[in-house]
């Protein structure tokens, strides 16, 4: 190249990291912390630049849903080898994390319902396989129930089948 040549080159452009639509990072509060959000300005990139999170990262409430799920379904394996008044508290103890997760559930639903619809479709298709997995949780909770409901019964019917004998 000659020296006339090299005076038109333009310098290098300064890299930037890509950013996500702002827009949607900051309708979803619970993924981002403030300060990622603001730091995330136009800047060189090297180790410490913060980068936003992929437009679906998970939340803080999903990731906090999948874990309350987990332990629920140990919760209820575990309850189901149980007996008596162990047995019920583990019960009462589980209704109340499925009060917790349903509840979980609907904050995300109303954020979900807020986002623009490609994201929107997307969170909302997790949402109901949230929701069939807490539907499955219950209903094995009242299988436990039941269970318990059963073996009162039968303890019952035994003692005054065994009280209707020694008065024979």
């Amino acid at each position: 190249m000659t020296k006339k040549n090299q005076s038109k080159i333009p310098p290098a452009p300064l890299v930037v990291p890509p950013l996500p639509s702002l827009l949607v990072a900051s309708s979803l509060s619970s993924l981002l912390p403030s300060s990622t959000v603001a730091a995330a300005q136009p800047q060189a990139i090297n180790d410490s630049t913060p980068r936003l999170p992929s437009p679906l990262p998970a939340s803080v409430d999903e990731r906090q849903y999948c874990e309350l799920s987990a332990n629920l379904s140990k919760k209820c394996t575990a309850a189901g080898t149980l007996d008596g008044e162990q047995k019920k508290q583990k019960i009462s103890e589980i209704k109340t994390k499925i009060d917790e997760a349903e509840s979980l559930i609907q904050k995300m639903d109303l954020e979900a319902r807020a986002l623009q619809p490609n994201v929107k479709v997307v969170l909302l298709a997790k949402l109901r396989e949230y929701k069939s997995d807490l539907n499955n949780l219950k209903t094995e909770v009242k299988r436990l129930v039941s269970g318990n409901l059963n073996a009162s019964a039968r303890d019952e019917l035994l003692e005054s089948g065994m009280a209707n004998t020694l008065t024979f």
